[in-house]
């Protein structure tokens, strides 16, 4: 059994114990953001306007992602645990195509579709709203004039 977890208790401490000890063991040193040191960086970072924001987008974000995932890893478990029919093989290629996205690429993914300037599907949210410095503005990405 603990030939099986230290691959992932190595790179558990690796990746997610060092680094948050080394952190503590800088907070009460200077840097460029915090001249003078001291636990004073976690309050700047509480009092900014866009921390709130951000804590609400990823709380939404993971209300829905976890509960979605973990109902469709479920569901099919269960579909290839039925009896051998046709359909197999491509349940098994359901559950690989999922495992080959990391979250970070899907975060990506989703913020491309539903940012108002990037979007495919923009025409669902209405008109998006451009300013001098949205992507419509770049010369590449100019769309044909059509005749109207």
């Amino acid at each position: 059994m603990y030939l099986m977890l230290a691959p992932y208790m190595t790179l558990l401490i690796l990746f997610g114990v060092v680094p948050i000890i080394m952190a503590i063991l800088e907070v009460p040193h200077e840097s460029r953001v915090n001249p003078d040191g001291g636990w004073d960086a976690f309050k700047i970072v509480l009092q900014d306007f866009r921390f709130l924001p951000a804590v609400k987008n990823v709380l939404g974000f993971m209300a829905i992602y976890v509960p979605v995932t973990t109902i469709f890893v479920i569901a099919v478990a269960l579909m290839l645990d039925m009896n051998p029919s046709k359909w197999k093989k491509w349940l098994r290629l359901s559950y690989i195509v999922p495992a080959s996205i990391s979250g970070a690429v899907a975060v990506l993914v989703w913020y491309v579709i539903f940012a108002p300037t990037l979007s495919p599907i923009k025409s669902i949210f209405g008109r998006p709203r451009t300013s001098p410095g949205s992507l419509r503005s770049w010369p590449s990405l100019q769309l044909p004039e059509t005749g109207s």
